[in-house]
């Protein structure tokens, strides 16, 4: 799937309570958790899309887990709804710390943990839905978007009222999928329907990302002007900012700017999520391929690796693409070598997860084009969001210097 999409989709706008977080990849070839980690290494742009964080969740206490499990091993007990609604918060946590930098791992965990909740069609019936169902269709929605199928996650989006807090993140992360699936006006329509339900910048902000996939739309000075009041206003929330800047950096790149859509990528750089690392990163890579950017990139990134067994693969190929300019200066070469173990993995897997890793691997590690195109339009097939369109751009610009094999 996408590129850096996938990371995009699983990124928090937050208003009142709704969090809108990127969501990314997660990769861990070489580790004890290798079959975790390749399980849950998937970039959507899905992932990019509205996660709905009601308040601070902290994990669930021994009690908690303990009273779920008996109530699983004994149908006919009564659900212990506390117990549920806690378990709930911590997966919320856990796939909202999976969207940084070598934790996407983390959304195996997840899966999990919700697999391991109760049934809950035991729930007291009543004329609502029970917010704990709703609850958990939002987390299985934003599992199976990360899982790529995009429709059984329209679907389970669907079941959540319009009576539940969640509902606005359900229908962001709605619009979200849509444009994925190349259906900008239909995003559109998502977002406007908000109108009365949602905040107006928020919505502002849900269309004018469709506008970016829309024809020759021109959002930057509205962008522009809904940023500036984002700064200036105290009650806007931290992550509706990083959205503002994310769309103003890809709205800058659109108009051959990349220096600008560096500028805005930079203010997000702190918030540690995958998809604007990856896009800062190519913009330095890819665009400008100097040595000095390469050290650049290469630092910044390195500050972040804790434990290079569970980076994701997305940022392990950013990091050999730097080492490989760097290589008259620094003859190290072991993100290009892990870079090579990890792309050989996925081929022999036959990967349908990591098409766009392996579109950027032929594209600008090894520069075979036959490669680069054949994965790049595979990946466009799945994933139309602007940055798998650039991917195949590049692709189909790339001059022709190696046979593919």
């Amino acid at each position: 799937m996408g590129y850096l999409s996938s990371n995009y989709l699983f990124f928090t706008v937050t208003v009142l309570s709704l969090s809108f977080s990127t969501f990314t990849n997660a990769q861990n070839v070489t580790s004890n958790n290798t079959t975790d980690t390749l399980m849950s290494e998937q970039t959507s742009p899905t992932d990019v899309v509205l996660r709905y964080t009601p308040e601070e969740n902290n994990p669930p206490s021994t009690a908690s887990q303990n009273q779920l499990q008996n109530t699983k091993s004994s149908p006919n007990k009564k659900l212990n709804q506390q117990a549920i609604a806690q378990q709930l918060k911590a997966i919320d946590k856990l796939l909202s710390q999976a969207n940084t930098i070598g934790q996407s791992h983390l959304i195996v965990t997840a899966e999990r943990q919700l697999d391991a909740l109760p049934n809950l069609d035991n729930l007291p019936k009543s004329s609502q839905v029970n917010p704990l169902s709703a609850h958990k269709w939002y987390i299985q929605a934003n599992i199976l978007q990360k899982r790529h199928k995009f429709n059984q996650a329209l679907d389970t989006l669907q079941k959540i009222p319009q009576t539940d807090s969640r509902y606005i993140s359900a229908q962001l992360m709605v619009a979200r999928i849509q444009q994925i699936q190349n259906k900008p006006q239909a995003a559109k329509s998502t977002c406007t329907r908000l109108f009365g339900i949602a905040g107006v910048q928020l919505i502002q902000l849900c269309v004018l990302e469709t506008q970016l996939t829309l024809t020759d739309a021109k959002p930057q000075q509205a962008l522009e002007n809904l940023n500036s009041s984002l700064k200036f206003n105290d009650t806007n929330t931290q992550v509706s900012k990083q959205w503002a800047r994310r769309l103003l950096a890809i709205t800058a790149l659109k108009k051959n700017q990349p220096k600008s859509a560096a500028k805005w990528l930079a203010e997000n750089l702190e918030h540690k999520e995958i998809y604007d690392w990856l896009l800062w990163s190519d913009i330095y890579l890819t665009q400008d391929p100097s040595n000095s950017s390469a050290q650049k990139v290469y630092n910044r990134i390195q500050q972040h690796i804790t434990n290079i067994e569970s980076i994701e693969d997305s940022i392990i190929l950013r990091l050999a693409l730097a080492e490989q300019h760097l290589t008259k200066q620094d003859k190290t070469n072991k993100f290009q070598q892990l870079a090579d173990q990890r792309m050989a993995l996925r081929l022999a897997r036959n990967d349908q997860l990591h098409l766009a890793d392996l579109a950027y691997y032929f594209l600008y590690l090894k520069q075979d084009k036959p490669l680069a195109l054949k994965w790049a339009q595979k990946n466009i097939a799945i994933s139309n969001d602007f940055t798998d369109q650039m991917l195949l751009t590049a692709a189909k610009a790339l001059k022709p210097q190696q046979s593919s094999q």
